[in-house]
């Protein structure tokens, strides 16, 4: 992107008093924002586009709309209008109103009705010529809209101030914020929008690009020179309108995969990233001189270097750390999977998002009705690339149903739920199906077999070594297991008379108080642990080596029936439950109490303790059926109504929620609710200590009975099992617990009917065996890095090497990877340092020295360092695969190796020939008066560029100009340099046009013989001040104009205020030939025009040419056109 410096904006500055027309053209483009972002939303809930005529008729002003609705259309529409958070309660701006309540809709619909009556009104006022000369006398705003105004600016400027302190200082926005006092002129008690107002009023509704264009020529704003000029450019900017398609889908998706693999590859590891002293993270963040500062801010804000991502600049990319935030491997692995077809014929599960099946209203307590929408998770098994088109894939999911689909949210992502992803063997994407019938329903078709995340890395490695390895190790590993469980369940197998029986599976007791019950627990568990060890061994010997399998790979239930270990009974689960409910009550409560120094602990937040009083009253429900009466909408406000207890509405509102529930039916509702509820509470906190206290009562009555110990002759709580009328009366999900395990026989063909979790040592031992490793000890990650050791010499990346600093009890430890040292040898004299110190604090306070101290500290200080360096060893694996991945993709031959980790940065930086997909419009069919039927039909953008850039240029397959600049190109082919010079020279050309149309609207409604018409057109129509009104009377009623003429002149001005570029199709068929060569215009009707005009130069000299044809006529004394004649020398780029 080329650098302007700002001592060459020459162009002219704009005022609202002389240039109307200058803010009209923005206007226009804010106009054509907003019903883009409309239009998206409307379809996004069910609801037809919106008619162009009116703002007004937007979902954000409809009243009609429920309040559940609305809230929803509200918070979607904001993530496109960004000035929509004048409205949240934590937008900090200093309101009349109560931000503790919300967003008001009825207040919020209000104003933004206003707000979009404002600019419609704007807008046709300042598109066209006024003679009175009063149009910027029309900037007088109410109340409420001077209030938004300044509040949103409020906003902005913290916005930016916030996102850009790595560069600016404090003092750098001063004069940004004074701005905020020359937004509204206040004179005879009416308030207006000054210049700065009005320009930052359009920028609401202008992407960043737009905005930037429009603030350099506005005086004021032309000097970017200096902090405090950018920064105000910034706070207008802030807020700028972000478009529909924010996410920027790649036509060449193979490209983009290794391009976001690179850069993965490129960045620090998060945990790795905080190890690092503060001299070696600077690498990872923003280094910019004052020169290359200035040059990113001239790129950002100068009209003639345009930004190329909407909605953020290019300082957004060197204002990110260079940091891998999150964990990506398996995303961009499941990806590369996809994209090289590596497993074909098996396709992995994929969420397509939420699906509105039937929605209705429901009254919830003393409130009113919400709008209830029953939805259900849509999942597929396919490509993530079989499911971008939305449209598409409702249809297919709806299939014969008689009701339409239609998606609450559409986000396709692979669908790893718990650390593992579903599979299936197809090779054509598998949709979900809506269920015929009265009661609307989703079916999701079913996995064959689940992968555990972790597992990939092998999956991957396998594949990598051997393609198809994995199909046939997952087919050969069902057919053994089915085989397993057939023959389990037919008797044929039966080996439980080999063992002893055992009682069920040993748990250690969890901190043992005495020295002798620790070490009697754990003698008995390395008894166990021996009997067990053996019992395995013999089943590989005598079972599973006829199977080629290994007692690993098989689910512990069946090894359990075959090692004669019985399950253990409901009496000592429940009681191992009971335990648990009884210890989470004494730790809640604790939190209340001061702890042994006599400082208060952190209590739980309010929102904490009010989502556990609704998650434990739900789960403590007796009743099946009431439990099944609790939906999302109760549960909701329920957690709301205890969240803010505090107001007596609220109160009444919760008890009323109970009522209607019955949950103080003692023989269906909540055991110990009404308990709770008759204390009086006006606070949650309160509420929850008292519900936590009767829990405990609760247990000890139902589960706990005084029985005298006949040794020590006192009486003591013994644990029984509740039977007969007293266990129906517990929770369902106690009575669930009780229950004995299920028959052999039942698990058998539950276990069949499901699809099978691979075990993990399945990959392991594959992997094992592709990399040729006979050492039966040696674990698949060190034998996969000692064959990359040898495949790979060049090592890791340079910031795995780099020296890391740990602060563990105060003291800083410090190391060096790769120095050779063992890691503990880096921090065992800090260690005992740290023990000491501990004892003389703990000697000098008067406190007993715990005997297992110096153990506790060596653990903390191992685990702080090994397990960190664990979880970098895990990182540095998936690098190494990653790197594997992109090999694979680059080049076609084994021996062809791409340079190693250590020097990623040189294919980033590749410079390669690409093909962007985008459009070009078309004639489709000819239509009589030049109403034409067009169709947009393939195009070709060819691109050379570093690897690294290449996602800079997607947006131009969403920009409103290419389809009209591509169908002037033969073949619709055209390299990046010409559509970015073309696009430029016609965005400052469409100043141009619309200075032009200002001055013929003008000429034309002070023509004496043209008045008598406008009246009767005005009283006829209503339209006398429109453009191609006033342009047909030209030929109509002056005889001046061909039609032909008069529809060049619309075409051009209304293609200039719609941001479109005009394409050949749309012309008269007279002006066709202006475009019918790139560069050069050629033909009869273009002979006056000079030799090697570029297109947008041959457009606008035969618009030019018809204007100087008719000026005699409607100006000769030049009083509209006077100033613009003066400038018709002036080079297009110069304007």
């Amino acid at each position: 992107m080329n650098t302007v410096p700002a001592s060459e904006n020459k162009g002219q500055s704009r005022t609202v008093e002389d240039d109307p027309q200058y803010f009209g053209l923005y206007l226009n483009l804010a106009r054509e924002n907003l019903i883009e972002v409309e239009s998206h939303v409307r379809i996004k809930f069910g609801k037809k586009k919106l008619n162009e005529e009116s703002l007004k008729q937007s979902l954000l002003c409809d009243h009609l709309l429920s309040v559940d609705r609305w809230t929803k259309v509200y918070g979607h529409s904001r993530r496109y209008l960004p000035f929509l958070h004048y409205f949240d309660p934590d937008s900090q701006i200093e309101k009349d109103h109560d931000s503790k309540t919300g967003v008001d809709p009825d207040s919020a619909q209000r104003l933004i009705r206003e707000l979009y009556s404002l600019l419609d009104f704007l807008r046709n006022d300042f598109s066209h010529n006024r003679l009175d000369g009063t149009t910027f006398e029309h900037l007088e705003v109410s109340p409420d809209i001077s209030s938004f105004i300044t509040g949103t600016y409020s906003l902005a400027c913290g916005r930016a101030q916030s996102r850009f302190a790595v560069f600016f200082k404090p003092d750098d926005f001063v004069l940004a914020k004074n701005r905020k006092e020359q937004l509204i002129s206040v004179a005879d008690g009416k308030e207006c929008l000054t210049v700065s107002g009005f320009a930052f009023f359009i920028c609401l509704f202008l992407d960043r690009e737009q905005a930037s264009g429009m603030l350099s020529r506005i005086r004021g704003f032309k000097r970017t020179d200096e902090n405090w000029a950018r920064a105000v450019h910034e706070t207008f900017c802030d807020l700028c309108i972000r478009h529909p398609h924010d996410r920027l889908e790649s036509s060449n998706t193979k490209e983009a995969l290794l391009l976001d693999m690179l850069n993965e590859l490129n960045r620090c590891p998060r945990i790795l990233y905080d190890m690092l002293p503060e001299e070696e993270r600077a690498q990872f963040l923003p280094a910019l001189d004052e020169n290359s500062m200035n040059n990113l801010s001239e790129n950002s804000l100068d009209e003639e270097s345009r930004l190329l991502w909407d909605g953020s600049s290019d300082w957004a990319e060197a204002l990110t750390k260079r940091i891998r935030h999150q964990d990506r491997f398996p995303y961009l692995m499941l990806r590369f999977i996809e994209e090289m077809d590596l497993l074909k014929g098996i396709r992995f599960r994929v969420d397509l998002g939420e699906i509105e099946l039937d929605s209705y209203s429901k009254k919830v307590g003393r409130n009113g009705e919400y709008d209830r929408t029953i939805t259900d998770h849509a999942l597929a098994f396919g490509k993530l690339s079989d499911f971008q088109n939305e449209e598409e894939v409702s249809r297919m999911i709806s299939g014969e149903a008689s009701y339409p689909v239609r998606f609450s949210l559409f986000a396709p992502r692979y669908a790893i739920y718990d650390n593992k992803i579903g599979y299936c063997h197809t090779s054509d994407p598998v949709y979900p199906k809506s269920k015929t019938g009265e009661k609307r329903a989703l079916s999701n078709p079913q996995s064959m077999g689940f992968i555990s995340v972790h597992d990939l890395r092998k999956l991957l490695l396998m594949e990598l070594l051997c393609e198809g390895s994995f199909s046939r190790m997952q087919s050969d590993f069902l057919r053994k297991a089915n085989r397993i469980l057939d023959e389990t369940a037919e008797g044929k197998l039966q080996f439980s008379a080999l063992f002893p029986e055992m009682r069920h599976r040993f748990i250690p007791p969890q901190n043992p108080k005495s020295k002798d019950r620790r070490e009697k627990a754990e003698t008995t568990l390395e008894k166990y642990k021996q009997e067990i060890k053996g019992r395995k061994d013999k089943l590989n010997s005598q079972l599973l080596s006829a199977f080629d399998m290994d007692q690993r790979q098989l689910p512990s239930r069946l090894l359990d029936e075959w090692m004669n270990i019985r399950p253990a009974s409901h009496s000592v689960k429940l009681r191992t439950y009971v335990k648990q409910l009884n210890e989470d009550c004494r730790l809640r409560l604790r939190k209340f109490r001061k702890d042994g120094d006599g400082k208060a602990r952190a209590i739980p937040l309010v929102g904490e303790m009010a989502t556990f009083l609704s998650q434990d009253i739900v789960r403590m429900i007796i009743s099946e059926e009431t439990k099944k009466l609790i939906t999302s909408a109760y549960y909701n406000e329920m957690q709301r109504s205890l969240a803010q207890y505090a107001g007596e509405e609220n109160r009444r509102q919760f008890r009323a929620i109970v009522a209607e529930l019955r949950l103080l039916d003692p023989s269906s509702g909540h055991p110990f609710l009404s308990a709770t509820m008759e204390t009086a509470h006006r606070y949650t906190e309160g509420f929850y200590k008292c519900y936590l206290e009767k829990k405990r009562e609760w247990l000890a009555k139902i589960f706990y009975r005084p029985e005298q110990d006949e040794n020590t002759k006192r009486r003591i709580s013994v644990f029984f099992v509740p039977d007969g009328e007293a266990r129906k009366l517990l929770p369902l999900l106690i009575r669930r617990r009780m229950k004995e395990q299920n028959d052999l026989q039942d698990w058998i063909r539950n276990k069949q009917a499901h699809p099978i979790d691979l075990p993990s040592h399945l990959f392991d031992s594959k992997v094992m065996e592709l990399l040729k490793v006979k050492d039966g000890k040696k674990k698949w990650n060190e034998a996969f890095k000692d064959w990359w050791s040898t495949k790979y010499p060049d090592g890791m990346q340079p910031f795995y090497g780099l020296r890391r600093e740990l602060n563990i009890h105060g003291k800083s430890v410090s190391y060096i990877p790769s120095d050779g040292k063992k890691f503990a040898d880096c921090y065992t004299h800090l260690m005992e340092k740290t023990v000491r110190d501990k004892k003389r604090e703990l000697r000098t306070a008067g406190k007993p020295v715990p005997p297992d101290l110096a153990a506790d500290i060596k653990r903390s200080f191992h685990r702080a360092v090994n397990e960190r360096e664990f979880m970098l060893r895990l990182v540095q694996e998936d690098d190494r695969l990653m790197l594997m991945a992109i090999n694979k993709m680059m080049t076609d031959r084994e021996e062809d190796i791409l340079p190693g980790l250590k020097n990623i940065d040189s294919i980033l930086d590749e410079e390669n020939q690409f093909s962007l997909a985008v459009h070009a419009k078309v004639l489709e069919k000819e239509g009589e008066g030049g109403d034409n039927s067009l169709s947009l039909v393939p195009a070709t953008i060819e691109i050379k560029s570093k690897r690294k850039d290449w996602s800079k240029y997607i947006r131009y397959r969403y920009d409103r100009r290419v389809p009209g600049l591509m169908s002037h190109f033969p073949e619709h082919k055209a390299t990046l340099d010409e559509v970015k010079t073309l696009l430029g020279e016609y965005d400052r050309c469409r100043i141009k046009i619309f200075d032009w149309a200002f001055a013929l609207e003008g000429a034309i409604m002070s023509d004496r013989d043209l008045k008598p018409y406008l009246h009767e057109s005005s009283s006829r129509e209503g339209k006398s001040g429109e453009h191609s009104t006033l342009v047909k009377m030209l030929v109509e009623k002056k005889g001046c104009l061909t039609p032909d003429e008069s529809q060049y002149l619309i075409l051009i001005r209304n293609k200039a205020a719609h941001n479109q570029f005009p394409c050949a199709a749309e012309m008269p068929l007279i002006y066709r030939d202006v475009s019918a060569k790139v560069g050069s215009i050629e033909g009869s009707s273009a002979k006056d025009l000079p030799e090697g005009s570029s297109l947008v130069d041959s457009l606008w000299k035969k618009y030019e040419m018809i204007i100087r044809k008719i000026l005699p006529i409607l100006d000769p004394e030049n009083r509209f056109f006077g100033k613009l004649l003066n400038n018709m020398s002036q080079p297009i780029n110069d304007l």
